[in-house]
């Protein structure tokens, strides 16, 4: 999978998902869906196979920049307008949630949600010394 670069038009976007930090692909920014199985992502409703931090991912917050790697090879990388509210969050579950499936922006979310078409995957979470 290329590196994804950040952006609300097709590109990744943080978000707070039931108080956990996220970040949410949209389908024009992610790999089809089978190369994500085999990657350690899981179907949204396999709770089991998302809800804890899966060791093969490793995640580094460094102020807004976020990198996110899988067996060290970078899958993620850029900087995000997150707020105090995403960092707080960040610290306190030590891992941020990826979400993607077939949505291209923000407005097509929620169907994709409820069509439980959304894949799932925690990296570990560390910060650098000046992150909050």
């Amino acid at each position: 999978m290329d590196k994804i670069v950040t952006g609300l038009t097709g590109q990744a976007w943080p978000e707070l998902v039931a108080g956990r930090p996220a970040v949410l692909y949209p389908q024009a920014s992610a790999p089809d869906v089978p190369a994500l199985l085999g990657d350690g992502w899981s179907q949204q409703d396999d709770l089991d196979g998302w809800a804890q931090p899966n060791p093969d991912w490793s995640a580094v917050l460094d102020a807004r920049r976020l990198r996110i790697a899988r067996l060290g090879d970078l899958r993620f990388d850029g900087e995000l307008p997150i707020g105090w509210e995403w960092r707080r969050a960040a610290r306190t579950h030590r891992g941020v949630l990826q979400i993607t499936g077939p949505f291209t922006h923000p407005g097509e979310f929620a169907a994709a949600v409820c069509d439980k078409a959304l894949h799932l995957l925690v990296a570990p979470l560390t910060f650098t010394a000046d992150t909050w």
